[in-house]
């Protein structure tokens, strides 16, 4: 069966994201990808930042990356990201762990896939000072995006 993703609006690549080749640089792929998660917890009512009870920030840093490069995208070309969670976490879980697809999509709507990858992420709290204090379970709201996702899916 096939895996269903998450799909990021459609977009064109701008200028700005383009290096002197007038080729997309590398950054951007996991700058559209995280634009695809954000939007993901959008969707299924999660916030990815937020304030606990007490004032402190709680959010999601990665603590793992990998992309695989297929090829190139240009200026101007229709870009189609998709992510989903790779697995659906324990309601006690720690990190999430995230798989993605970014391909161009072609005049005749076929797609061209450009780069693949996951990352892993784990919940995170930051005081005021700066002190970040990971390894605490995720929030429920996190939780049940996930589970909503493959309840539909």
């Amino acid at each position: 069966m096939e895996k269903k993703y998450h799909c990021l609006e459609d977009f064109s690549v701008r200028f700005a994201e383009t290096d002197a080749a007038g080729l997309v640089h590398f950054t951007n792929f996991l700058r559209w990808a995280e634009n695809a998660e954000s939007d993901f917890f959008r969707k299924y009512g999660a916030a990815m930042m937020k304030k606990d009870a007490a004032g402190t920030l709680c959010g999601f840093p990665r603590v793992a990356v990998n992309i695989n490069y297929r090829t190139h995208a240009r200026y101007a070309d229709l870009i189609r990201v998709r992510i989903r969670p790779e697995f659906l976490p324990e309601a006690t879980a720690r990190s999430l762990a995230w798989e993605f697809r970014i391909s161009r999509v072609e005049k005749d709507n076929a797609e061209t896939l450009l780069a693949h990858g996951t990352w892993k992420t784990v919940f995170a709290k930051i005081d005021i000072n700066g002190n970040v204090e990971a390894g605490n379970a995720l929030p429920g709201d996190i939780f049940h995006a996930a589970k909503n996702f493959f309840e539909k899916n």
